[in-house]
């Protein structure tokens, strides 16, 4: 009896860590059961794994392996991979046939997000946005640094029009990564880590755009991430960074924002939106508003404004409180 007991024990708790704690599977040459389950029946489609991982707190991990995987099957401007809550980490950088996630090797094994959905040599019907990270709107709750996104290259994106899509996500500006509170002051800090941006475009600002709130102790993280050739038509051609209160959406809370051992090369700004193709404002990081933005260990190279070289190309970060002065760098 004891010894039936104690098999049906360990048979609970086995079952309770697949159950609590679960890593999910996506090869886009996968030919098994496409259910995420191993290598051999990864997901072929991300969006497919994101989706479970969002209605599933379970799932902790996603393996991706190396490829290219695109937003949208059907040339949809208006998709994006999704992700809306805590405690998961995606991860890019795999062969297929790893065990531990210390096998892999993001350099040898490119793992490409790309906004090139419709016709390859044009970049005007690309995606809007790659991927969109947000508090749920339906039911919003707190997102820190346990959401992880690391080992990706993030490419092609071009938020170029200036609409907003279903009152949420604005069509001109995040063009690889669009990271929102949805207008609720609750804490969205998630972790940005080993990942490229490259030839990305926005028709106002960032690549990387943070339309978010950082309550006391958090903070929005990139880390050992490279910023190349990316391009906006006023401010934050790599990241941008906006206090909603301090652009009149009323939204209460400040923003805080880490980056370190980063590196941001030939990106640029202009004055396009606005209606001159002179001028713009950080071409490497712009900040609007009232919070914190620590740099280190981080290199800015040949980041432009326009043909306008005395202008900052790499930092601007705009005062809140009278009497403060800009950084300029």
């Amino acid at each position: 009896m004891i010894r039936k007991l104690l098999i049906a024990a360990f048979t609970f708790f086995s079952f309770s860590i697949c159950v609590f704690s679960q890593t999910i599977f996506v090869n886009s040459a996968a030919t098994g059961a496409n259910d995420g389950s191993s290598w051999e029946n990864a997901y072929q489609n991300l969006t497919n794994a994101l989706n479970a991982a969002n209605s599933n707190s379970g799932i902790t991990q996603v393996w991706v392996a190396e490829g290219t995987y695109f937003p949208s099957s059907t040339n949809n401007r208006d998709d994006f991979f999704n992700l809306r809550r805590n405690n998961l980490q995606l991860y890019g950088g795999f062969a297929g046939n790893e065990t531990a996630l210390e096998q892999r090797n993001v350099n040898t094994h490119l793992t490409t997000l790309s906004g090139n959905i419709g016709l390859t040599e044009s970049n005007t019907d690309n995606s809007y946005h790659i991927m969109v990270i947000e508090l749920d709107p339906e039911a919003p709750v707190a997102i820190d640094n346990s959401l992880v996104i690391d080992g990706f290259t993030f490419s092609d994106g071009n938020a170029n029009a200036g609409s907003v899509f279903n009152s949420l996500y604005p069509r001109y500006t995040g063009g690889s990564i669009f990271i929102s509170c949805n207008f609720n002051s609750i804490n969205i800090t998630p972790l940005i880590r080993n990942c490229s941006f490259i030839n990305n475009r926005a028709f106002s600002s960032g690549a990387v755009t943070y339309y978010g709130i950082s309550t006391t102790g958090n903070s929005f993280r990139v880390e050992d991430c490279n910023f190349q050739n990316n391009y906006s038509g006023y401010t934050g051609a790599a990241i941008d960074v906006m206090q909603l209160d301090a652009a009149g959406y009323g939204v209460a809370g400040v923003f805080s924002v880490v980056v370190e051992r980063s590196s941001f090369t030939g990106n640029s700004v202009d004055n396009y939106s606005q209606g001159g193709a002179n001028g713009g404002i950080g071409a490497g990081i712009n900040t609007f508003g009232q919070g914190t933005l620590l740099v280190s260990r981080s290199a800015f190279i040949n980041n432009a404004i326009g043909p306008l070289p005395h202008l900052p190309g790499a930092i601007k970060a705009q005062p809140f409180r009278p009497g403060m002065e800009e950084w300029l760098l």
